[in-house]
């Protein structure tokens, strides 16, 4: 979380959005073993956009959290992708 400008301890809300994240990530991973019909540049674009979704979602939730420009610019851009 350094390179979005948060220090520890994270946000409860910014925690639980990566937790759920993560989650999603996992099972994304799990799906691709099992069924290995989704291509992976598809994976790969589903994984960063919901990134970029659950931390834009978290700072809208939490005015405490915050992002530098840069980092703002590259969720945007993932999002608008």
């Amino acid at each position: 979380m350094p390179a979005l400008g948060v220090v520890e301890p994270l946000p409860p809300t910014l925690r639980t959005a990566m937790h759920g994240w993560i989650g999603f990530l996992d099972e994304m991973m799990i799906d691709r073993i099992t069924h290995r019909d989704v291509d992976v540049d598809i994976l790969v674009e589903l994984a960063a956009t919901a990134l970029a979704t659950a931390l834009r979602t978290a700072a809208a939730l939490d005015t405490s959290i915050t992002y530098p420009s840069e980092a703002v610019e590259a969720l945007e851009s993932i999002a608008s992708a």
